[in-house]
């Protein structure tokens, strides 16, 4: 399902269009989860931490720093170097980031789609979930 942005004076669109949009961002996390579920018959530490690091990796290749990455793979930033000790990962996310700067994927200062969904999901778990709200400025629904 493609989503457009509504003409401004269309309140009631552009507010259906934004809970679309929450309701897919917040969808596709909870698919990752269902579908390692359906392939292991439980949920497998070693499986989750590998799809993990493959988000981390694809936030390296769209230009995204260390923040970015980590907030990709659903971690805190200060794991991201424990990670980078594995040699093999450590390539990888050297090479990614090589890739993105090599082909300007996103200018300094500039957000890209990946990186918006990011920062959209992440409000929208902190907004949904409330236990970060009060520090974020945000309401706990």
């Amino acid at each position: 399902m493609a989503l457009k942005n509504p003409a401004p004076e269309e309140e009631d669109e552009r507010q259906a269009w934004a809970e679309r949009v929450i309701v897919q961002l917040t969808a596709s996390d909870d698919l990752d989860q269902t579908l390692t579920r359906a392939i292991h018959g439980h949920q497998d530490l070693t499986a989750e931490t590998n799809l993990r690091r493959a988000n981390a990796l694809h936030a390296a290749a769209m230009g995204l720093g260390p923040a970015g990455c980590a907030a990709a793979a659903g971690i805190s930033e200060s794991l991201l170097p424990s990670w980078r000790k594995d040699p093999a990962f450590d390539v990888a996310i050297t090479s990614a980031t090589a890739l993105a700067d090599a082909h300007h994927v996103a200018p300094r200062g500039q957000i890209n789609g990946f990186g918006l969904r990011l920062l959209l999901r992440s409000d929208c778990l902190v907004y949904i979930d409330g236990t970060q709200a009060p520090a974020t400025g945000h309401n706990a629904r």
